[in-house]
C-alpha cells in the first residue's frame, strides 16, 4: 500500500470518528447530501481501509464537511484542512495499488494500463481480491507485517465500534479464517465496549445467522451485563 493511501484511510477514519456516526448512519448522511449514486456501505468500508483506488472528491468533501460540522459542537480538532486532504486524495488517485490475496504483495503492472500480471500463475491458486472477501483484510495484514500496531488497532476499533452488525460478523470470520485470532477478539472487544444492549442483540443475531454460536453467546452475555473475558488488543508504540 502506498503511504499516501494509508494516510488517507487513517484520516478518513479519524473524520468518521469525529462525526460519531456508524458506517450505516454515515452512509445515510451522505445519501442525504445527494450522493446516492456515488457511495454505498461497502464502498465506504473500502474507502476508510485504503481499498478504493480512485476515491471521489465529492465523497471525501462530504465526509470532511460532516466532521467539520460535528467538530464545531464537540470541540474536536480535524486531522487536517480541506486543501491538504484534497491534495492527498489527488496523490492517491495518481498511485493506484492492487494487492494479491494469496501473497499480499502489490500486483505487477500497477498504473500502466495493461492487464496486471499476478505474482504466481492463476493455476497455482493465486487470485484477485473478490467482492465476497472482507475488504480491510489486506490493509490489516500489511499493518501487522510492518509492525504498525497502532494502525492495525485503529482498523479493529473502527470496525468493532462503528460498523454495522454484518460487517462486524464478517470481520470476525475473516480474521479467524486468516489465523488472526487476537485480531478477531479485538473486533469483539470494541463491539462489546461501544454498543448498547439492543445493538448487541442485533449483532448476536447476525452471528447466529452465520453459525458463529460461540460469538453470539458471548455478545448476548455482554448485553445482559455478564462478565466476558476478551483480550484487549496490544496498543501501538
Amino acid at each position: 500500500m502506498a503511504e499516501e493511501a494509508r494516510q488517507l484511510a487513517q484520516t478518513l477514519r479519524e473524520l468518521t470518528e469525529i462525526t460519531g456516526m456508524s458506517l450505516e448512519r454515515l452512509h445515510q448522511a451522505l445519501r442525504d447530501r445527494g450522493l446516492r449514486y456515488d457511495v454505498s456501505r461497502s464502498s465506504l468500508s473500502g474507502l476508510i481501509n485504503a481499498r478504493t483506488q480512485r476515491p471521489k472528491q465529492a465523497v471525501i468533501r462530504a465526509m470532511y464537511e460532516l466532521a467539520a460540522e460535528s467538530a464545531k459542537t464537540s470541540g474536536s480538532v480535524l486531522p487536517m484542512g480541506w486543501e491538504e486532504l484534497e491534495a492527498l486524495r489527488i496523490r492517491v488517485c495518481a498511485r493506484p495499488a492492487r494487492l494479491c490475496v494469496e501473497c499480499r504483495k502489490p500486483v505487477a503492472g500497477r498504473g500502466t494500463g495493461a492487464v496486471p500480471a499476478l505474482p504466481v500463475p492463476a493455476s497455482e491458486g493465486d487470485r484477485q481480491y473478490g467482492a465476497d472477501e472482507w475488504l480491510p483484510m489486506p490493509a490489516l495484514l500489511e499493518h501487522i507485517h510492518a509492525g504498525r500496531t497502532e494502525d492495525a488497532a485503529g482498523i479493529l476499533r473502527f470496525i468493532g465500534a462503528l460498523s454495522d452488525a454484518p460487517e462486524v460478523a464478517l470481520a470476525v470470520r475473516a480474521c479467524r479464517a486468516a489465523g488472526l485470532c487476537e485480531e478477531a477478539e479485538g473486533v469483539l472487544y470494541y463491539a462489546q465496549m461501544q454498543r448498547g444492549r439492543e445493538q448487541l442483540a442485533t449483532l448476536a443475531y447476525e452471528f447466529l445467522l452465520h453459525g458463529q454460536h460461540q460469538d453470539a453467546q458471548r455478545v448476548l452475555a455482554a448485553s445482559l451485563g455478564v462478565q466476558v473475558s476478551v483480550p484487549v488488543p496490544a496498543p501501538g508504540p
